[in-house]
């Protein structure tokens, strides 16, 4: 649900997410699909994402190479509002992928794997990629820097390019986001109380927007 939900949201925002749609699986495919069986798919509604042939992903160990070409660099900044937006609390390097643009010479950059959208980490670092309307309230926190965000940040020109995107997401119309939330499908068992719980929080933080990169900005 957390990719679903996010996925749209970063389609209003224009950002680089690989295509996606929600699929009506029989159980007469599972069947028929030994891996499908095997990973406990169930019958129903399922997210499915594009796979993007040929990328590459950020070496996970080393420093990210600072002459990588990235041509869509202007949509970087709002990868870092948009994290904080949906409080993704797991942005890694595994979870950006660069597929090879020769004509351009360089890599147009993506965004994958939402699961932990809205959840938050424990006193122990452990990180939580459920929520209930409970967690909710606590949320948003101001995201952490790290190395991809920082990496990221280097191709914006000022601080401008970060408050364009908070400016667009908070020109995003409620009702658009009530659609988006009333679209999820109701076999993936969401309560109406958990849909009104996520409208709120992403109404309260979009809010705070301006607040939070204003001060993430200043600290990273």
């Amino acid at each position: 649900m957390n990719e679903y939900v996010a996925g749209q949201l970063a389609q209003l925002l224009s950002l680089p997410v690989p295509r996606f749609k929600v699929v009506d699986i029989p159980k007469t495919f599972i069947q028929s699909n030994k891996i499908l069986s095997q990973y406990a798919f169930t019958p129903g509604h399922q997210f499915a994402s594009e796979v993007i042939h040929p990328c590459e992903q950020l070496p996970e160990t080393r420093p990210i190479p600072k002459e990588l070409n990235i041509v869509n660099r202007s949509q970087c900044p709002g990868i870092v509002v948009f994290d904080q937006w949906i409080h993704n609390i797991d942005r890694l390097k595994r979870n950006v992928l660069l597929q090879p643009q020769p004509r351009k010479g360089g890599y147009k950059l993506y965004i994958i794997d939402h699961g932990h959208s809205f959840s938050f980490e424990t006193p122990s670092h452990k990180r939580r990629c459920s929520w209930t309307p409970y967690t909710l309230k606590f949320l948003p926190q101001k995201i952490k820097p790290n190395s991809l965000y920082n990496w990221i940040a280097r191709h914006a020109r000022n601080s401008d390019d970060f408050f364009k995107f908070v400016d667009h997401i908070q020109r995003i119309p409620d009702e658009r986001i009530c659609q988006i939330i009333a679209s999820i499908p109701h076999d993936w068992n969401v309560s109406r109380g958990e849909r009104t719980a996520l409208f709120t929080y992403l109404q309260r933080a979009k809010k705070r927007l301006p607040r939070l990169i204003a001060r993430y900005l200043r600290k990273s």
